[in-house]
């Protein structure tokens, strides 16, 4: 995970108490042009909208639906702009699914991963897809995003399973009917994609607060991403993806029973048990069952999406529980019943059988993570990597917030407060959040010397100090002074350093061994403004005016010369 780094700025002229709201933890990705989709049944009423943002070659996707029954529903990108809802079979207008490939169901470039509806039928995912960019569903005829009634198997039907076709031949595997469809049944709401951007949408990102989380490896033991669990509104969970190292496509992806990823077994990761169910459901029906990820061509999968299964306290009862990619596509069971299948004892059926059933014919444990709390914070530090900088410059200020066990405390929001010199207090600026080892960076711009402390729940870091050199202005006096009469000198130190002592100094001796004698010193207004009146001795000599030395930094203006007879 990246480390959440921000910027900020602080003046002098920050108020004193502490007041005001907060800088948001995550920055909201940048707001990007976008096909703004409105999704209708075919009585024509408005039940949700997919908004469509074509982003770094990937095509990133809302979808936000109410009205569908609860379970999984196929959701496919169709041929056609056409949504008629007034024909026997609504929306058949809209084509079949968008396939310029001429591919089998699942690989389709219009297949998009299922969606979940929760018991009050409500749809609310974001996922990431490379299959199809907004201007290429903008051609002649149009495109069209169709919901279906029931759930999409992906085409993924086993070998083991037989079907007889109209023609009387038979086969095994997937027929004709779902190679193309993936049986996902009657086109329930359909919009068209406009023809113009007509929306703006954001890049999908992952959740970014202290969550209940899994981090995912493969069998080898290397990192592939994260998962996080986090309580919605009522009895939902929103859970965020973002899982790498796996084959570009569709992937099984599940809660299992069993808080524990051991890769070295054969096969790997048997010990995160089956998925996690209660009441003898059937797959697809699991609590553990979730929408399966669709991974891009770097084999990379993101998604965030809302359930209502399983209960965060459901996966951290006392065996705990793992979140496990798969490396097949889940059918969901969803197997219709013109397939047959025969049974190990020799009884036969139709449709699904007792492995689809339990499994979903999902296939090998390709990444597993443990479900682990998230981790009280005891600790946390702060360090400057520049304490002393040049007016402008932006020093990185990094911290760690630990655990009782000296770990690192992930996802834990850190506010950031500075005191600038002359003020009498600290001011929060701004929030980060710590990454995966407990650490945040923020990058700041200090324009006077401040001072910084970081603070998560009753804990305080200690200060950290920026000492900022200011550029040194000076307006000499006037040449011809004579001895005895006091020069003036006038300047500003540039931003203005309020508060802050400036030297005089001229050379003193001759030859070679000439070096620069102080001589006299003045403190700056607020402004950065000083004069500085000095009866300076006769002949002619360079006076510079400075700002002392800190930590072996000292900062001059150019010398002037200065006649006194």
């Amino acid at each position: 995970m990246r480390r959440a780094l921000a910027v900020l700025s602080v003046t002098a002229a920050m108020a004193v108490s502490v007041t005001g709201s907060l800088a948001p933890a995550v920055a909201s990705p940048p707001v990007q042009p976008a096909a703004e989709i409105t999704l209708r049944t075919a009585a024509g009423a408005t039940t949700g909208t997919v908004v469509i943002t074509d982003q770094a070659g990937q095509s990133h996707v809302r979808v936000r639906a109410t009205g569908l029954t609860p379970g999984f529903h196929g959701f496919h990108v169709h041929a056609v702009g056409q949504c008629d809802g007034s024909t026997s079979t609504p929306f058949s207008s809209a084509g079949g699914h968008w396939n310029p490939d001429s591919s089998t169901h699942g690989n389709h470039d219009g297949d998009m991963p299922p969606l979940y509806a929760d018991a009050s039928g409500v749809v609310a995912v974001d996922f990431v897809t490379d299959a199809f960019r907004v201007a290429a569903l903008r051609d002649a005829d149009g495109a069209a995003v169709v919901v279906h009634a029931g759930p999409d198997n992906l085409a993924h039907i086993p070998t083991r399973y037989t079907f007889t076709n109209a023609d009387g031949t038979t086969g095994t595997g997937p027929d004709t009917a779902t190679k193309a469809t993936g049986d996902a049944g009657a086109r329930f709401a359909c919009g068209v994609v406009p023809a113009d951007q007509n929306g703006f949408g954001h890049a999908v990102e992952p959740t970014r607060t202290r969550s209940t989380r899994a981090d995912l490896r493969t069998a080898a033991g290397a990192a592939a991403g994260v998962v996080k669990l986090t309580p919605a509104a009522g009895d939902r969970v929103h859970i965020s993806v973002d899982a790498t190292s796996l084959t570009p496509g569709f992937h099984g992806f599940h809660v299992h029973a069993v808080g524990q990823c051991d890769g070295s077994t054969t096969p790997p990761f048997t010990s995160a048990g089956g998925h996690l169910s209660s009441g003898g459901a059937e797959h697809g029906h699991h609590a553990g069952d979730l929408p399966p990820l669709f991974a891009t061509a770097d084999g990379r999968a993101r998604a965030e999406f809302d359930v209502d299964r399983p209960a965060v306290a459901q996966v951290l009862d006392a065996d705990g529980g793992a979140i496990v990619v798969h490396a097949a596509p889940d059918n969901l069971a969803h197997i219709p019943t013109r397939y047959a299948h025969t049974n190990p004892d020799g009884t036969t059926g139709t449709g699904p059988d007792a492995a689809s059933k339990a499994t979903g014919d999902a296939g090998a444990r390709v990444l597993c993570g443990v479900v682990v709390a998230p981790t009280a914070p005891a600790a946390i530090s702060l360090a400057v990597d520049a304490p002393v900088i040049t007016a402008g410059n932006s020093p990185q200020l990094r911290g760690r917030v630990s655990d009782s066990a000296g770990g690192g405390a992930s996802d834990v929001e850190v506010t950031v407060f500075a005191k600038p010199y002359g003020a009498t207090s600290y001011q929060p600026v701004a929030a980060v959040l710590s990454d995966s080892s407990g650490a945040f960076e923020l990058v700041v711009r200090p324009t006077t010397q401040t001072a910084y402390v970081a603070r998560v729940d009753s804990l305080t870091s200690g200060p950290v100090v920026v000492s900022v050199h200011a550029r040194v202005i000076v307006t000499a006096p006037a040449a011809g002074s004579t001895v005895g009469s006091p020069s003036t000198f006038s300047g500003r130190l540039v931003p203005a350093y309020g508060g802050q002592p400036v030297g005089l100094a001229t050379y003193a001796g001759s030859g070679p061994n000439r070096r620069w004698v102080y001589l006299a010193q003045v403190t700056t207004a607020a402004d950065g403004s000083f004069t500085l009146t000095r009866a300076l001795p006769r002949g002619t000599a360079p006076y510079v005016l400075y700002t002392p030395a800190r930590s072996g930094t000292r900062r001059g203006s150019a010398s002037v010369t200065v006649t006194v007879g």
